[in-house]
């Protein structure tokens, strides 16, 4: 079985976190690969995730991208992390979790996707453009059109795909 790593940098519960959650989920239920989600902190998220069983860490180190001493500590946990677990594939869930996954894995023989959820075309998103991308995956035709308009950089995407709004499990867990 394959093993893939989804970087989710909130522990807070949204919509790129439901997505990972849910995708975790259909991941364990159709037994094709076995995900881990690495979280920057805790929060819902995070508590979801060990509810549901779904195997997860959360990163010791907080850093803010803003403060270069801390993000020096965070990559280094976050890389050697990456280097004892030896994933083949990670998906970034926001530009903040591609720009760290990407700094983090440099030079790794790991494929890298990034789940582009919008809003698109801030700041983040602009730096993240910069960094190659296996994979980019994104919730709708808009929010694709916006990520080619207003991306400085194309990071060389093989492929990208559509990941339609809709999140069942994890959506139906949360109409308590």
């Amino acid at each position: 079985m394959k093993r893939v790593l989804y970087i989710s940098p909130n522990g807070y519960l949204g919509g790129a976190e439901r997505f990972v959650l849910d995708a975790c989920l259909g991941h364990i239920e159709s037994g094709t690969y076995e995900p881990h989600i690495l979280f920057f902190s805790k929060g819902r998220a995070q508590e979801m995730a060990a509810e549901l069983g779904i195997s997860h860490t959360i990163l010791k180190n907080r850093f803010r991208l803003s403060r270069p001493l801390s993000l020096l500590r965070a990559l280094r946990e976050i890389r050697l992390f990456l280097k004892r677990q030896n994933f083949p594939i990670y998906n970034a869930t926001m530009p903040y979790a591609h720009i760290v996954g990407s700094l983090a894995s440099l030079g790794l023989p790991m494929k890298r996707t990034w789940y582009q959820h919008g809003p698109v075309g801030g700041t983040l998103d602009k730096l993240a453009s910069f960094f190659k991308v296996d994979q980019i995956y994104f919730n709708s035709e808009w929010t694709k059109r916006r990520h080619y308009q207003t991306a400085l950089f194309y990071g060389g995407a093989d492929t990208d795909f559509l990941v339609p709004y809709g999140i069942k499990n994890v959506k139906a867990m949360m109409i308590k």
